[in-house]
C-alpha cells in the first residue's frame, strides 16, 4: 500500500499555515513529502509529523493480502456485525481530565489525557479519531485564531464574525465524538473579561450566553465553556442557562491559592456553573532571579514546587472537573522535576471523583 499524506498545521490558536515538517513512520517508510509505503506486515501503524517541538500523529491501517479467491460456490454465513466506534480509552475513563494547551491530540502523552486546540474544519475529524483511539479528550475552540479574527469592523468582539467562524463546522459530523466524550467541550472564547483583548471592551454577559445558546443549537450535547473566572461570570444579572462552565486559571499574581479556590468554588455553587481549574505554568510563577523564563519578558514559569503546591490545592476540591496547564513547552515539561510534579498531580486527578463540568 502507498498513501500520500497531507499536512494541515494549526499551532496554538493561530490560523493554519504551510510549514516545513519532518515525517517519521512505523511499519513502513515515508518520504520527506509524506508518501508512505507499507512494509510486509499487516496492522495499524503511525505516521508522525513533527514541527519544532510540536508533533501530531496519523494512524495508517494496512490489511493483509489474502489467498486467491475460491471458485467454489459460496456458503451461507451469518452477516458480519456492523462496525462500531470504539469508546474512549482508559485514560479518559477515570477521574477528571488532566490537560495541556497547544499540543495536537495525536501528540498528547501521559500524564496528560486532554488536549486544548483551535479548530480546523479540514483536520478536526482526523484529530478526533486519533484522540478517540488514544483515549484522549479534546476541547476545541471552534472560532479559533487570534483574538482579532473575531473582531467586527468597529474593532470590538463581533458575535456575527464569531458565528461565521463556528459555522465552518456545520458540515462536520461530530456527533459520535460528542456522544462518547472524546469531544469534551466547545471553548467558546478566551478571556471575555479582558477588555484589552477585545479592542478595549469586555464581551457582554448577554453575548456570552447567546454564544452558548448558538453552540447548543448546533451541538445540543456538547458542553460550553469559556476561559474566565467563575467569580466574574457570577456577576451576570441573570441565571446562566446555556453556558455550562467557567475556567479559572491560577497565577501567583492572583493571590493566596486557598483563598482563590474558595472564591471560585463559592461562585460556581451560587451560579450553577461547572468549574474547570487551570494553572498558568508558563507565566504564572513568582518572579525571581534565575527562574525559567516565561513567554513574556519579566515573567517566570512556575517552579516544580509551585506546580505541585498549587495543583494539589486545586485538584483536591470536589467541585473541580479537571485541571489544565497553559501552555506546552518542550524544554519546561521535559525537566525531571517538572515531570515528577505533573505525575503526582495526574495521579490525584485520576482518583478524583468524576465531576460533571455542567454544574447544576
Amino acid at each position: 500500500m502507498i498513501a500520500a499524506l497531507a499536512v494541515i498545521a494549526a499551532l496554538s490558536f493561530a490560523d493554519s499555515a504551510a510549514l516545513s515538517v519532518t515525517f517519521t513512520a512505523t511499519g513502513g517508510t515515508v518520504t520527506a513529502r509524506g508518501l508512505y509505503t507499507a512494509g510486509g506486515t499487516a496492522g495499524a501503524f503511525r505516521v508522525i509529523v513533527t514541527y519544532g517541538t510540536i508533533a501530531d500523529t496519523s494512524v495508517v491501517r494496512v490489511g493483509s493480502v489474502g489467498p486467491p479467491a475460491s471458485t467454489a460456490p459460496p456458503t451461507s454465513a451469518a452477516p458480519a456485525p456492523a462496525p462500531t466506534r470504539a469508546s474512549a480509552g482508559a485514560r479518559a475513563a477515570a477521574g477528571v481530565p488532566f490537560g495541556v494547551f497547544n499540543v495536537m491530540p495525536g501528540a498528547v502523552t501521559m500524564p496528560f489525557d486532554l488536549s486544548v486546540v483551535a479548530g480546523d474544519p479540514g483536520a478536526l475529524l482526523g484529530q478526533l479519531a486519533t484522540a478517540q483511539a488514544n483515549g484522549t479528550r479534546v476541547v476545541v475552540n471552534f472560532a479559533g485564531g487570534k483574538y482579532s479574527r473575531n473582531y467586527g469592523i468597529d474593532g470590538y468582539f463581533s458575535f456575527d464574525v464569531w458565528k461565521s467562524r463556528v459555522d465552518r463546522f456545520r458540515g462536520v459530523d461530530l456527533a459520535p465524538y460528542i456522544a462518547d466524550g472524546t469531544l469534551f467541550a466547545n471553548y467558546l472564547i478566551d478571556e471575555p473579561h479582558h477588555g484589552a483583548s477585545w479592542g478595549g471592551r469586555a464581551v457582554a454577559f448577554e453575548t456570552l450566553e447567546r454564544m452558548a445558546q448558538y453552540s447548543k443549537s448546533i451541538w445540543p450535547g456538547l458542553m460550553t465553556i469559556t476561559r474566565t473566572r467563575v467569580s466574574w461570570l457570577h456577576r451576570a444579572p441573570f441565571r446562566w442557562e446555556h453556558l455550562d462552565a467557567g475556567w479559572a486559571q491560577y497565577a501567583v499574581v492572583r493571590g493566596e491559592i486557598q483563598k482563590y479556590r474558595a472564591v471560585e468554588v463559592a461562585a460556581a455553587k451560587a451560579s450553577g456553573l461547572g468549574l474547570l481549574f487551570g494553572l498558568n505554568s508558563t507565566n504564572g510563577g513568582a518572579v525571581v532571579s534565575g527562574c525559567h523564563p516565561g513567554s513574556r519578558e519579566g515573567e517566570c514559569a512556575m517552579t516544580a514546587e509551585e506546580l505541585l503546591r498549587f495543583g494539589r490545592v486545586l485538584a483536591a476540591d470536589p467541585s473541580s472537573c479537571g485541571l489544565t496547564f497553559w501552555q506546552y513547552d518542550a524544554a519546561y515539561f521535559g525537566r525531571d522535576d517538572i515531570r515528577a510534579s505533573l505525575a503526582e498531580l495526574a495521579a490525584l486527578n485520576r482518583v478524583h471523583a468524576p465531576t460533571d463540568c455542567r454544574g447544576g
